[in-house]
């Protein structure tokens, strides 16, 4: 599909993904406004049906209007400099797409992503007595930055092609996947991070396979040039490691868990609010350390090692796990059989960007079921409710009472 010019794709991408500042929206919607490309037009409405709007939730001149004196009001700054770009029905007709486009831009950030409006409600309570908007939000998708050796970052879901290069190694970037081809002497440390409601892949220099889970990051060299191969992680990955005897594969995680890699395929889950390091191996073989001792896994076993455990007494524990449901998020899954509550919640949090807070106690509920990933926050709402629990959205926020 032919794109806009980069500039204007760029400040969309910071406007979906929330990064955008007020003067970038104003860029964006000045952009919009002005715009008459056949192309761009294309681009934009496929863009917003991706984030779940239709051109018939914003319909006519009226509710654009009213969209665009809601954008003002949160971008009170911004009024002077973007009253010459906004809409006005008696100076001219604006085409059915860019006001389409337009108000259903601004119902996604006041009404779905609410992005300047929680940002506006963590400054105090609000004067309008207006309730909020139903908040239906999308799923996470591929986001991730690169943090260079200097500091510098990428953001990658802005970026395509080759991204970065030095002597004969060269970074490329397309479709939620990073990839390090060729080689060079030169090795710097360089660190891909998801935010919350992303994900992405990665091929390391050595061939190895990475998937990062949302809330996560890999540290690695763009060479492995010692006797080593050394990668730290946060949060949760899966590795399915490339062959090379001569030189072993060693992941860190949390509170001096070192897990060498003996095999190909392992995930590792090592989110600081779920309280443990958990390596699952699924082929080959792993070596876990941790405490001053160290666990041999087979196929289908899983260490646990408790985070903050190193001045407190502490083991490395062995179980054998459902490997459908550690396996599930790198297959696009929510599975919570047998899985408690604030468990899932935890998951549902990272992925849809969100916080979830309880009224009354913490409903001791074991769930069953399993959901595409792909679904909007609503969809997990009525699986939610269909459970005796009553759901109701403020901003960002899911507050759950039984």
């Amino acid at each position: 599909m032919p794109q806009p010019t980069k500039n204007i794709e760029q400040l969309w991408q910071l406007y979906v993904t929330r990064q955008a500042s007020p003067d970038e929206v104003k860029a964006l919607f000045a952009a919009i406004e002005a715009g008459d490309d056949a192309a761009q037009a294309q681009y934009f409405q496929q863009a917003l049906a991706n984030a779940g709007l239709q051109p018939d939730q914003v319909s006519s001149p009226a509710e654009l209007d009213t969209a665009w004196a809601e954008l003002l009001a949160l971008l009170p700054e911004q009024h002077a400099a973007t009253e010459k770009h906004v809409h006005t029905p008696h100076h001219r007709v604006t085409p059915l797409w860019q006001r389409w486009l337009v108000a259903a831009s601004i119902t996604l950030l006041v009404g779905s992503v609410a992005y300047w409006t929680v940002l506006r409600n963590t400054a105090g309570p609000s004067t309008t007595g207006t309730p909020a908007a139903p908040v239906n939000l999308p799923p996470g998708g591929n986001r991730a930055l690169l943090t260079l050796a200097d500091g510098q970052q990428l953001t990658l879901d802005i970026l395509r092609g080759r991204i970065w290069q030095q002597e004969g190694l060269a970074v490329s970037n397309q479709a939620g996947q990073l990839d390090y081809s060729g080689s060079t002497r030169s090795a710097q440390l360089h660190t891909l991070s998801t935010p919350r409601g992303g994900q992405y892949q990665l091929t390391l220099p050595d061939g190895s396979k990475v998937w990062l889970n949302a809330a996560s990051s890999l540290r690695y060299p763009t060479a492995f040039t010692g006797g080593e191969r050394r990668v730290r992680v946060t949060g949760e990955v899966y590795i399915e490691i490339a062959p090379d005897a001569r030189k072993p594969f060693f992941i860190e995680a949390a509170d001096h868990c070192t897990v060498q890699v003996l095999g190909t395929q392992v995930n590792i889950n090592s989110y600081a609010d779920d309280g443990a390091v958990r390596t699952t191996l699924l082929e080959g073989s792993v070596k876990v350390i941790a405490g001053g001792k160290a666990l041999l896994l087979q196929p289908g076993q899983q260490a646990g090692w408790p985070i903050a455990a190193v001045n407190k007494p502490a083991v490395l524990s062995l179980s054998s796990p459902d490997l459908s449901q550690v396996m599930a998020w790198k297959n696009g899954l929510f599975n919570f059989n047998d899985c408690s509550l604030p468990v899932a919640m935890r998951q549902l949090e990272r992925w849809y960007d969100i916080q979830v807070k309880y009224e009354g106690p913490v409903p001791g509920l074991l769930l069953r079921g399993k959901m595409d990933r792909a679904v909007m926050l609503q969809d997990v709402l009525e699986f939610l409710s269909g459970l005796g629990l009553q759901c109701h959205m403020e901003g960002r926020t899911l507050i759950l009472r039984q």
